[in-house]
């Protein structure tokens, strides 16, 4: 099933125990009601942003942070409107990276995709 690779793709890199969510501030993206973005900071410190655009339309989006974060993240996406699942059901490697993230990083997300920006590497 293709829900499997963006459910899975969350549960890997926001999985950890004794991780602290955030409440992110979605103030910028209200003209946007098909995006949600949600923050966790995992207990070895590394942070997973999650975008989800339930739309059908491409949105540039700027994720900001109250502080510098000084990592490295990778970017895994699952589209389900063109993923075709396999029986190895193997999940999406990073496609992008974004280096020594600091206060911000930018990014266009597609529509029906789900994009994990994590500091794991995997």
């Amino acid at each position: 099933r293709r829900q499997y690779y963006s459910t899975s793709l969350f549960a890997k890199y926001n999985g950890y125990q004794n991780g602290k969510s955030y409440r992110t501030n979605n103030d910028d993206l209200q003209m946007y009601t098909d995006l949600h973005v949600g923050a966790a900071q995992l207990e070895d410190g590394s942070w997973t942003i999650t975008v989800v655009n339930a739309g059908i339309d491409d949105y540039d989006i700027t994720v900001e942070f109250d502080k510098a974060i000084y990592q490295t993240l990778y970017r895994h996406v699952n589209n389900e409107n063109t993923n075709i699942g396999t029986t190895a059901a193997r999940l999406p490697d990073a496609d992008k990276t974004f280096a020594n993230v600091k206060n911000k990083f930018k990014d266009t997300i597609k529509g029906g995709c789900v994009a994990i920006y994590t500091g794991v590497k995997g």
